[in-house]
């Protein structure tokens, strides 16, 4: 694998140093020193032969984040002086700023080499300079959960909308209301919950700027009309509210990240001029007449979000109400034949074998499905609601213990066995000595883990010494 600049990314600071120490030797440097850099603001010391000027001294300097800035250019001359250095590389991975790159071309040039990412990402690949295992784990590992955050999400679109939103709308918050919810009442994993689709319900509602003539007074202020019954004529009495109006008339439209948007219209734009009119003669106690308006702009108010999940192999809906925050999810837990199908595959798959026998018994959101088969016995918790195999035990029958040793030493006798958690140790004497054998009772393995002639021959005292006792 070749060095990108999002591979270099994913390096953590010390990794990029030990890389950067490795290149320079690779560079032909020697004697490659590393600096304390609180101390020095440098990162190594390293001593380089020129053709033509002979042995130079270098002092080099790693910045791992951000733009390099001029000021730290000339702290970083000044530490070539103070080490007696030659001259410098500078390495930045994300490069410098504007005024860094003038400095360095007008006052520096010769004395301090600039490096960003993609120098360095070249000399890597030049010199061969392997990538760290770590460094491609981190990669793949985010990655990863970048893709399944995104299938988590769902694949939302941005949708444009001819006017601004009076409330703003975030998926991701009404998703994780949601999962919450599902987490804490349904014991529901939150890995196991994914958005298929997301649709918002808007409906449509107008600002209003108004003056009024009151006796020999001028009031004025700002309205929201949602509907004939929710009018809000003075806006500047809610400071929150008037933050939210202020920001809509800034704004001529707007977007909305959904799956889909149902719109609704309660309220025309002349109905709500003459709601508007209606409220403030009646509250002011003058006459419509004296109303004047300035300004109308139509808005969007999200009110509901409509939710289609995949739980585990199940399915789910959920609403949420985006004034309340009320929630509602719709779910109903496995069939009882389907939750025994998974325990079936699942034996299948950990044991190799089909289950002869199964009961069920349900606590909560947790099914306990047991039984066994022909060598073992088995129980299998399942979350009912996502089908999750929570926990799995299984034990080898000691019948299918015998049975096997039978089959692998069909002369031998079994003369000790022992069980100890998930596993069982036999002893088996056979004509050529005593073999002993040591079980995996979760899923049958074995494998010999002593053969003695020693052993048979304390084995046969401790008989002897035994039938004496008895006898």
């Amino acid at each position: 694998m070749e060095w990108t600049l999002e591979i270099l990314n994913f390096a953590s600071d010390e990794d990029i140093i030990r890389i950067v120490q490795g290149l320079i030797e690779s560079l032909g440097f020697k004697e490659a020193e590393r600096v304390r850099t609180e101390e020095w603001k440098i990162d190594f010391i390293a001593l380089r032969e020129d053709p033509i000027s002979g042995l130079e001294k270098y002092a080099i300097k790693v910045k791992t984040k951000g733009l390099a800035s001029s000021k730290e250019v000339e702290e970083f001359a000044e530490a070539i002086i103070k080490a007696k250095a030659d001259r410098g590389i500078f390495l930045s991975v994300s490069g410098f700023t504007k005024d860094a790159k003038v400095l360095l071309g007008r006052e520096y040039k010769g004395k301090i080499i600039p490096w960003d990412g993609e120098r360095l990402v070249k000399e890597l690949n030049d010199k061969e300079i392997p990538v760290p295992h770590e460094v491609v784990e981190r990669l793949k590992k985010e990655k990863m959960e970048k893709e399944e955050e995104a299938k988590r999400r769902g694949m939302l679109k941005a949708i444009r909308l001819d006017a601004p939103l009076l409330y703003s709308f975030s998926p991701n918050k009404v998703l994780e209301m949601v999962m919450s919810l599902m987490e804490s009442r349904y014991k529901i994993k939150r890995e196991d919950i994914f958005l298929e689709e997301l649709v918002v319900e808007l409906s449509t509602g107008y600002i209003i700027l108004w003056s009024a003539k009151k006796d020999t007074e001028e009031v004025k202020d700002k309205a929201v009309i949602l509907s004939k019954e929710e009018v809000i004529p003075f806006v500047s009495r809610d400071v929150e509210l008037e933050r939210k109006v202020s920001r809509a008339l800034l704004e001529s439209e707007s977007a909305i990240k959904a799956s889909e948007v149902e719109i609704t219209s309660p309220i025309s734009q002349n109905e709500a001029v003459i709601a508007l009119k209606l409220k403030l003669a009646d509250g002011l106690e003058i006459p419509q007449t004296n109303i004047y308006l300035s300004s109308r702009r139509k808005v969007y108010v999200p009110n509901r979000a409509l939710l289609t999940l995949k739980v585990g192999i199940n399915s789910a809906k959920a609403e949420v109400d985006l004034k309340t925050n009320d929630i509602k999810v719709d779910i109903t837990p496995l069939p009882k034949e389907k939750l025994i199908e998974i325990a079936r595959e699942e034996c299948k798959k950990s044991l190799g074998e089909n289950p002869e026998e199964i009961s069920v018994e349900e606590k909560d959101s947790v099914a306990i499905i047991s039984g066994q088969t022909k060598r073992f016995v088995f129980g299998i918790a399942l979350h009912v609601y996502s089908g999750r195999i929570m926990k799995r035990k299984s034990k080898m029958k000691r019948e299918a213990i015998f049975s096997e040793i039978t089959k692998l030493y069909p002369d031998g006798e079994v003369i000790f066995f022992d069980e100890k958690e998930n596993r069982a140790i036999v002893d088996v004497m056979t004509p050529k000595g005593v073999v002993v054998l040591e079980f995996n009772l979760e899923n049958g393995e074995h494998k010999v883990v002593q053969t003695s002639f020693i052993l048979i021959r304390l084995q046969i005292l401790l008989r002897t010494l035994l039938k004496r006792i008895l006898t």
